[in-house]
């Protein structure tokens, strides 16, 4: 089947330069542990590792995958759906930079069992930027609820047996996983269970100071500055999985940047962890180990941890966490086949 898509325009983006303000003024740990990775970075940076890495997956869209754009809160949000007719749903969300094609691996390795969808955040991709400029956390959040309410309507469309929606499972990176708990804190009943792809931390409790040297030099230039970062986490990844987050990167408005940002300031994704019910696992990389990290704030947590690779653990990995989701849908009562 070929790939249906509908056209949008796009828009223009003026591209920016890079200013390095975080080595310069030695804020990289103050930014490590602030930005979604949930760590403080390392006095240097780590050589790859000596193995032979896995060959690089796909980073294409499956053929038969379904491009939509539907009204989120403030603005259209675009959607990717597989197997719109399983009842069982993954939704998959991105991290700060990142669009849905990211999750292309993980969305083609499901059966027909599993309906796959995944969206671009508002900011992002070609999702519109909130048109009421609100990017906090939990407006980003309702946003994963309009996705969710528009693929109920799909599901039970006329000519077609109706029958309830099953909650969904989360899959979300990055800031993205900091979203999909305050939706699963707000709507419990929407959500059968999370798995966390190297989360967040949780910065509320940083000092006003520590939170203001990152802030600061991000509101003078927050591409640039948000770039230098990726770059360093990216060293011993792949040509092609680079140049893929970085290139969304660079598509995504500085404006959203710093906005997520400035919003994950103020959000604690403990006190919506929780709150949600249903099974959670939590899959993290080797960079993933700051006072900040989830793991480390609830010792509970149930936690796996991939060495070797980038932070883009779903992108370098998909094998590893396409098995923590087979784990996890173990876990979760359904109808609904597991792969197939």
């Amino acid at each position: 089947m070929s790939q249906r898509r509908m056209r949008k325009p796009r828009r223009t983006r003026k591209k920016e330069g890079r200013s390095g303000l975080w080595p310069l003024l030695g804020l990289g740990a103050v930014a490590a542990g602030f930005l979604l990775l949930g760590r403080r970075q390392p006095r240097s940076m780590p050589s790859p590792a000596p193995q032979r890495l896995p060959s690089v997956p796909s980073l294409e869209l499956p053929l038969d995958a379904e491009l939509a754009w539907i009204p989120g809160p403030s603005g259209s949000l675009r959607v990717c759906e597989r197997h719109r007719r399983a009842r069982k749903t993954v939704l998959f969300i991105h991290g700060l930079g990142g669009r849905l094609e990211q999750w292309a691996p993980l969305l083609d390795a499901l059966g027909p069992g599993l309906r796959g969808v995944a969206l671009d955040l508002p900011g992002h991709g070609e999702s519109d930027a909130p048109s009421d400029e609100d990017y906090s956390i939990h407006r980003l959040s309702e946003a994963v609820g309009a996705v969710v309410a528009s693929l109920d309507m799909r599901l039970n469309r006329p000519g077609v047996q109706s029958h309830p929606a099953e909650p969904v499972i989360l899959v979300a990176h990055g800031l993205g996983a900091s979203i999909a708990l305050e939706y699963a804190a707000m709507r419990p009943e929407r959500v059968a269970g999370l798995l966390l792809v190297d989360p967040s931390g949780d910065q509320t409790g940083l000092t006003a100071e520590d939170l203001e040297s990152f802030l600061g030099p991000l509101r003078q230039n927050p591409k640039q500055e948000t770039a230098w970062f990726f770059r360093q986490l990216l060293i011993g990844s792949r040509l092609e999985i680079a140049e893929k987050v970085l290139g969304s990167l660079e598509e995504t408005p500085s404006g959203a940047l710093l906005a997520y940002l400035e919003g994950a300031s103020a959000h604690s994704p403990i006190a919506a962890l929780e709150r949600v019910n249903g099974p959670v696992l939590n899959v993290i990389s080797e960079w993933n180990d700051s006072p900040e990290s989830l793991h480390r704030l609830m010792p509970m947590l149930r936690t796996r941890r991939i060495f070797g690779t980038s932070q883009w653990l779903m992108m370098e990995r998909p094998d590893e966490i396409q098995e923590a989701l087979w784990e996890l849908l173990d876990e979760v009562p359904s109808n609904a086949s597991r792969r197939n």
